[in-house]
């Protein structure tokens, strides 16, 4: 296993502090405390750099904030931290960019750029047209509680084997013990711990059980086998290992399934395999039903508008790559667009996004 030092190094090169001061102030520019940064920025990067080469550091930890999610309104907790914070964490995930990225699993699509959900998606859709035999079953599974489950010491001692630099490992420390207990969401650094912590996982599943088709999405995980038994016995597998060696637990609701297929009476037998908000079918892939009632609620409050601000324009044109990416033309020309107006909707974010370079500029 390669290992890293000198990692801290970077964190006190002052070009470096600011470019991760305007790298965290991008979006959110019109906030007070960011605002307040972006004008003084040169003091501000001493500011930085003398909390780093003193290691006065001290995390700030915010109150929770309860959310509801997607259409199921399914409730999560979330920590906004202050800006400060925000830049240590860019700092830190950039330092540490090579520690989290290099031995990461290929089909990890998780929060990691350039392997988003469409990367994920397009492999599935491959996999499942073109190996019938290696894809005939699915087992899919996921991880309780995940975020706050993740033990603070397991965590450490994974960055220990990587990490031989004693002053990052305390800024690394320094955030991960700032919430009682797991990787809070709404940190930047918790997608990268998050994929982090489950590494030596992907490399069990590959490497010792020899799975030959599987994708992570965060702790959701799907692998496909050419029978159930074979499947039981890796997600058994599977569920000791977070057990033994992570101290996390597998959810009880996992699945082994038939994938879709066609019978020899030409009948439609098994069932879609329903991940990262799309439904896989061996012919076409459609979008989840609960994104598609969120879609068509949005384009009709979008509709509903006589001139749609640039956060409508941004959400539906988001949405847009969600369609455009999925067998849902129909959906599309049906519901979404007697509502919405696709060419004035960019009209409106590239006038937006000229603005702020000419701002930035």
């Amino acid at each position: 296993m390669k290992t890293y030092s000198n990692l801290y190094d970077k964190c006190l090169d002052r070009d470096f502090i600011k470019q991760m001061i305007l790298e965290a102030a991008a979006g959110k520019k019109k906030r007070i405390d960011v605002r307040r940064v972006l004008g003084s920025l040169d003091h501000y990067v001493e500011v930085f750099y003398n909390v780093l080469e003193k290691q006065t550091y001290r995390a700030h930890i915010p109150r929770a904030t309860i959310v509801s999610e997607g259409s199921k309104q399914k409730k999560r907790e979330i920590r906004k931290i202050r800006f400060f914070d925000q830049v240590l964490h860019h700092i830190v995930v950039n330092a540490c960019h090579d520690v989290f990225s290099k031995g990461m699993y290929v089909f990890c699509c998780g929060s990691v750029p350039g392997r988003g959900i469409h990367y994920g998606k397009k492999y599935i859709e491959r996999w499942i047209k073109n190996d019938h035999k290696n894809t005939k079953y699915c087992c899919q599974m996921d991880i309780r509680h995940y975020f706050q489950s993740v033990d603070h010491e397991v965590l450490k001692r994974a960055l220990r084997r990587k990490i031989t630099d004693r002053r990052m490992l305390w800024l690394l420390h320094e955030i991960i013990d700032s919430c009682e207990e797991g990787i809070p969401l709404g940190y930047y650094t918790s997608q990268w711990f998050a994929n982090f912590f489950l590494e030596g996982l992907d490399h069990y599943i590959k490497e010792q059980l020899h799975v030959k088709y599987y994708v992570r999405y965060l702790d959701d995980m799907v692998i496909f086998g050419r029978n159930k038994k074979e499947l039981h016995k890796a997600r058994a597998a599977i569920a000791d290992y977070l057990a033994n060696e992570l101290r996390l637990e597998m959810k009880g609701n996992y699945q082994v399934f038939r994938l879709d297929y066609v019978a020899k009476d030409g009948k439609r037998k098994g069932k879609a395999l329903d991940f990262m908000g799309f439904r896989f079918w061996r012919d076409r892939t459609t979008l989840r039903k609960s994104l598609m009632v969120r879609i068509c609620r949005k384009a009709r409050r979008v509709g509903s508008k006589k001139r749609p601000t640039y956060y409508d324009a941004a959400a539906m044109l988001s949405y847009m790559g969600w369609i455009k990416n999925s067998s849902t033309y129909r959906m599309y020309e049906e519901r979404i667009k007697p509502q919405v107006n696709v060419k004035q909707l960019k009209q409106i974010v590239s006038k937006k996004s000229k603005e702020g370079a000419a701002t930035n500029g």
